[in-house]
């Protein structure tokens, strides 16, 4: 007569930490103003309290105060544009759009355009032909009437800045002492200086994006990873807005003038004060996507490194990750790495090798040999490793290929960095520059709500031997919540083996599941049914897993911890 076991489980559930996705006991560095991927468009609400942001297809909305993200929807069109189209009879047009309805067809006749700029208001076309053998001569359209003014002959140049009510150009200019920018009034034809700056080292840049200030009388303009802010009417610097890691993609201005956003290619978002050209918050940790980690020896630090070759040792001991040193010059193609007793960095810089000491940030002249190439992690964890899809991190059973789990809480691609060592936690990165801890013990899972409330002992054991991999390892989960009743229950299933010629696949991948479970289940009971498993048939299935899970227990206890 067969006996059914129910064991009644207890369950509690953990408290998830603030800020935190289901699963994460960590993040390293913060998440805010970090768009998760390169900004194409970024805009400010009226008032400068919400900023928006363009990524794919999604716009996020989010508080320029906090930069936390608030919300996000499909992306829409701009207000206003302009679009070139050929007609049936061989003629160009342009029409322009108010949202998504088209307001006005504008005839260009045979000879079309080389380039369109249509001023903010939408109320001014501007309509670009090169000229020959250099220059280009430009018509401002009305487009309310559908009629041009006299074409006007504009200066040679690769970049067209329209002022806002489209009655002049700021244009990029360059030779061989000086670079900077100039303003031409279309009604006049005359050009003035705006500002220039000695030539250096480095080429100048043609600006990547830029934003005129409500009123017309200033623009910043982003060059490289700085943005210039210049007076347009009194032809001078204001000042420049610096912070940013990656070249800055994305530039606007509040319209009631008071604050001005930029983005970068990293995704970093910076709110400034528009009068004292102050960032309204300072963005802290990593400013690019991290690369790559590394533990410390002694396993109490953990060292990131960002692809803007920034390096960051963090506190690992403690839960909230503190920063405790960054280092920003170490650009050399290998990643940085501990000195052998964990209290300094080495790493290759533009002038050589550099040895630092983590507590001071001095370089230090004693000879240390450079360690040989380490992570402190590992890329599989026992039965399980990650691949990263997109913003999300798969976890998967190696036995099957089957996926278990999916981790979600980072925005923008994300990168595994691996396994600590005892295979309990997983460390990953993305583009929101930081790296999120994952509790990956058996116990940790969070499960759903109906295998909460399972108490039957058997059809979770079941569910483990016979299901596909996520039902499978979330019934392991659920029992490894209960270590004395599981491993009471796994006594009634499991025996030595005595013969390994009767195997089949699917005996071998419950014996693996199951002596996955004993592995993760702390106490006594567990290890001594381990030992039991290990001395049956030595060739059998059953009794190699449970020896690996025997040897793995012992390097754990020997492993130095924090």
């Amino acid at each position: 007569m067969s006996r059914v076991v129910l064991l009644v489980l207890i369950f509690a559930s953990p408290v998830a930490a603030q800020d935190l996705p289901p699963g994460a006991v960590a993040r390293v560095g913060e998440a805010r103003f970090r768009a998760g991927g390169p900004i194409k468009h970024l805009t400010l609400s009226p008032d400068g309290k919400q900023f928006f942001t363009l990524s794919g297809t999604d716009r996020t909305a989010w508080d320029a105060n906090t930069g936390l993200p608030l919300r996000t929807e499909k992306g829409r069109d701009e207000q206003h544009r302009a679009e070139l189209v050929k007609t049936g009879t061989g003629t160009f047009a342009v029409h322009v759009f108010d949202d998504t309805e088209r307001t006005a067809a504008l005839d260009l006749g045979a000879e079309g355009a080389d380039a369109l700029r249509l001023a903010e208001d939408g109320t001014t076309l501007l309509v670009f032909r090169k000229a020959r053998p250099n220059g280009w001569t430009a018509t401002a359209w009305d487009v309310r009437t559908g009629k041009p003014q006299p074409p006007v002959a504009v200066p040679a140049t690769d970049v067209l800045i329209p002022t806002p009510k489209g009655d002049a150009l700021v244009l990029p200019v360059t030779d061989a002492r000086e670079w900077g920018f100039d303003r031409f009034a279309f009604d006049t034809g005359k050009r003035e200086p705006l500002a220039r700056w000695p030539r250096d080292a480095t080429e100048p840049r043609a600006p990547g994006a830029w934003a005129f200030a409500p009123i017309g009388r200033a623009i910043a303009l982003a060059v490289g990873p700085n943005t210039h802010v210049l007076d347009v009417s009194e032809a001078k610097e204001l000042g420049r807005l610096e912070g940013h890691a990656g070249d800055v993609t994305a530039v606007a201005w509040s319209a009631n003038g008071t604050r001005i956003a930029t983005a970068d290619a990293f995704g970093l978002v910076r709110v400034w004060n528009a009068n004292t050209l102050r960032p309204v918050e300072e963005a802290k940790g990593h400013r690019a996507p991290v690369r790559h980690a590394e533990l410390s020896p002694n396993g109490k630090l953990l060292l990131t490194w960002a692809e803007d070759g920034v390096a960051v040792v963090w506190d690992f001991a403690s839960a909230g990750g503190r920063e405790l040193r960054a280092f920003g010059d170490a650009r050399g193609s290998a990643p940085p790495v501990f000195s052998p007793d964990g209290t300094a960095l080495v790493y290759r810089t533009a002038r050589g090798r550099v040895v630092r000491d983590i507590q001071t940030g001095l370089e230090l002249t004693s000879a240390i040999e450079t360690p040989a190439p380490r992570t402190g992690l590992v890329q599989t964890a026992f039965a399980t490793e990650a691949h990263a899809t997109g913003s999300a991190v798969e976890l998967i059973e190696r036995a099957t290929g089957d996926v278990r789990r999916v981790l979600r809480g980072h925005r923008g691609e994300a990168r595994v960095l691996g396994f600590t060592p005892d295979g309990t936690k997983l460390l990953t990165a993305a583009g929101d520059h930081t790296v999120l801890v994952w509790d990956v013990r058996l116990q940790a899972v969070p499960l759903p709500l109906e295998l909460k409330a399972e108490t039957s002992a058997a059809k979770l054991w079941a569910a483990l031997e016979t299901a596909k991999s996520e039902p499978a390892y979330n019934a392991m989960a659920r029992l490894a919540r209960e270590p004395g009743a599981a491993v009471k229950f796994a006594r009634l299933k499991l025996k030595p083996a005595l013969d390994a010629t009767a195997e089949t696949d699917s005996a071998r991948l419950a014996d693996a599941r199951a002596i996955e479970l004993l592995d993760a289940l702390t106490g006594d009971d567990a290890v001594s049914l381990l030992k039991e498993l290990a001395r049956g048939e030595p060739t059998a299935f059953r009794t190699q897993e449970a020896r690996r899970a025997l040897v793995r227990r012992t390097a754990a206890e020997h492993q130095v911890r924090p």
